[in-house]
């Protein structure tokens, strides 16, 4: 799978992610929004909520 990151209308990188990095992505997702969900509709918890995906650095800008 290919993962890129976007600012506004331009593509600020890209990295290709192998099936086990996906599954660890994912799982990172559903955490976080189960968390936010957890903390009630619209409610802020007052903490950061983030999710790192382990790997070889492969990101390439362009």
């Amino acid at each position: 799978m290919t993962l890129s990151v976007w600012k506004d209308d331009l593509c600020v990188g890209s990295v290709q992610l192998a099936p086990a990095e996906v599954v660890e992505l994912v799982t990172g997702l559903t955490q976080c929004l189960a968390h936010l969900a957890g903390a009630g509709a619209g409610q802020s918890t007052g903490e950061e909520t983030a999710f790192t995906v382990r790997g070889p650095e492969r990101a390439q800008t362009q």
